[in-house]
């Protein structure tokens, strides 16, 4: 997206975020180079996973969606491709939560934020159910909406024990 990198920062943040701009670019020439290749568009999912969280830190809300929302798609393209793939379910169900911790968590979080982070978090909980992080983020969401009894579950198979109920 244009401008992505051009918000200022200091310290070993602002240094890195042309590098992980550049893996990002280069991860993503790469994947359209082959774009049935799983371990290229892994690759690209990762770096893009990792300039979000960095933007994240930087309070740069705009290019921290985008970069958690496109490694999401990724995720998503690689489980329809290889459903058979060793931890596609659980990468897929990672990057619904981080979007989801991101949008629940930010600093200009607004309703249809807080609506679309609930619904990845319950997605990521269904995906994915004996993830514990996907639990972390979607238990609370669980609870929030009124829905504590689909909260517990969720937690039950994992750690025998229920959420602290409103």
């Amino acid at each position: 997206p244009p401008g992505l990198f051009l918000a200022g920062g200091s310290g070993r943040a602002a240094e890195a975020r042309p590098r992980l701009a550049r893996s990002v670019e280069v991860r993503a020439a790469a994947a359209a180079l082959s774009p049935n290749d799983v371990t290229s568009l892994d690759r690209l999912a990762v770096s893009l996973e990792n300039l979000g969280r960095l933007l994240a830190a930087q309070k740069l809300s705009h290019d921290t969606y985008w970069a958690l929302s496109r490694g999401l798609e990724i995720r998503a393209t690689i489980l329809a491709a290889s459903p058979e793939e060793a931890g596609a379910k659980r990468q897929l169900a990672d990057s619904r939560n981080d979007l989801a911790w991101f949008l629940a968590s930010h600093h200009d979080a607004h309703a249809e934020a807080a609506d679309e982070s609930k619904r990845l978090s319950l997605d990521a909980v269904e995906l994915f159910p004996e993830h514990s992080g996907s639990c972390n983020t979607g238990g609370p969401h669980c609870s929030a909406a009124g829905a504590h009894q689909h909260a517990d579950e969720s937690m039950l198979p994992r750690h025998g024990r229920t959420l602290v109920g409103p």
